[in-house]
């Protein structure tokens, strides 16, 4: 990882495409040393969750280009590199898991469903309003805790139409992602067991996703 970590922290102090452009065998090297890491992980992921086992893992990485149309931030790059492991590929909207690789301690595990859409969101509100006890379970359990904190996100600030304010679960029911996340420094990411930790994390967050994905399927 040290070299992915040194490329991206000269392309932070260089974020433009004519240094990009001048460098651009080296972020093939970089790249190709992710795609390996990322490649390795999806498989003994995809042991434990057999939704993924179709997925093309090259695919589930993120591109280092940034979205700048909607942005006050013109740089043109990430500082990061990114995948993200979902029933039905990276762009089809389940609950999945997410690795984040950036220097500085800012790398980190996550998991859920973010930002999902009106649709996915009322689904997944009504799989909490009737089974509120399962989820809290999930959050609750020990394993799940070691690696893991509360669910993250936004809350609706009224109760979403349709549902009770007293409901026991309503705290759950307002949020509009669901989503947690476990923080990394370098010298983890950096250790020859990172993919066992990694595999162990997201053996934890299982569940949640699966609670999630169970919702959409409905």
């Amino acid at each position: 990882m040290k070299a992915i970590f040194d490329f991206l922290n000269q392309l932070a102090e260089n974020n433009n495409r004519a240094w990009l452009d001048e460098h651009r065998s080296t972020y093939i090297q970089i790249r190709a040393e992710f795609e390996k890491f990322i490649i390795q992980l999806w498989k003994q992921l995809a042991e434990i969750d057999p939704t993924l086992q179709d997925l093309e893992p090259k695919k589930c990485i993120f591109r280092l280009a940034r979205d700048t149309r909607f942005s006050k931030d013109k740089k043109p790059y990430k500082i990061n590199l990114g995948a993200y492991f979902a029933k039905g590929g990276r762009k089809s909207g389940y609950a999945g898991y997410y690795f984040h690789l950036q220097p500085g301690d800012q790398s980190f595990l996550a998991g859920g469903l973010y930002n999902p859409t009106p649709q996915m969101l009322l689904k997944v509100r009504k799989e909490i309003e009737y089974n509120y006890e399962e989820l809290e379970n999930i959050l609750a359990d020990s394993q799940y805790g070691y690696y893991f904190g509360p669910l993250e996100g936004d809350q609706s600030r009224i109760t979403p139409l349709g549902f009770d304010k007293n409901h026991p679960a309503i705290a759950l029911i307002r949020m509009k992602s669901f989503t947690t996340s476990c923080a990394l420094t370098d010298k983890k990411v950096r250790d020859k067991d990172i993919t066992e930790y990694t595999i162990k994390a997201f053996t934890a967050l299982k569940p949640l996703v699966d609670f999630l994905n169970k919702a959409l399927d409905d």
